[in-house]
């Protein structure tokens, strides 16, 4: 792996709230480095930038071509599945692969899925929203079914 992001806090995602004044090192607020280097900070906030400023067909293009798509399906089954509350705003790990260059997430930190409480709420499968929760682009989503139904 080229570089290996731990989403810390609610700071991470994906969408550029235009009604802030975020700078580009805002971008990555929520995100730990855990192995890599200033230009892999660089590539992630590019990536940020561009999935909200491409089209919908420039988007789908771009996003094959930079996510592991499978993978990311994957992990989104999984969060929905188990009831991930804690895992879209923050507790995934975002990482590059070398050889494609493409994104890849994986789990981490789900002891708030089993159980418990968070922010004084205590946890059940009720409280998980499929939309909404997330910070993806609504045009991810789309990209999500689309994957979804070429390959039914």
């Amino acid at each position: 792996m080229r570089s290996i992001f731990y989403a810390v806090n609610d700071h991470a995602g994906f969408t550029i709230n235009s009604d802030t004044s975020s700078t580009s090192t805002d971008l990555l607020s929520g995100y730990s480095l855990i192995r890599g280097k200033d230009v892999d900070r660089t590539r992630l906030r590019n990536f940020i930038q561009q999935l909200n400023t491409k089209s919908k067909l420039e988007l789908f293009r771009f996003l094959q071509s930079r996510v592991d798509t499978d993978n990311y399906l994957r992990w989104l089954s999984g969060a929905v599945l188990t009831g991930n509350f804690d895992g879209f705003h923050q507790n995934y790990t975002w990482y590059e692969k070398i050889k494609s260059g493409k994104y890849g997430i994986l789990p981490w930190d789900y002891e708030g899925t089993w159980g418990g409480t968070v922010m004084e709420h205590e946890l059940t499968p009720i409280l998980f929203v499929f939309r909404g929760i997330t910070d993806l682009p609504d045009d991810c989503w789309h990209f999500a079914v689309s994957v979804n139904n070429i390959r039914s």
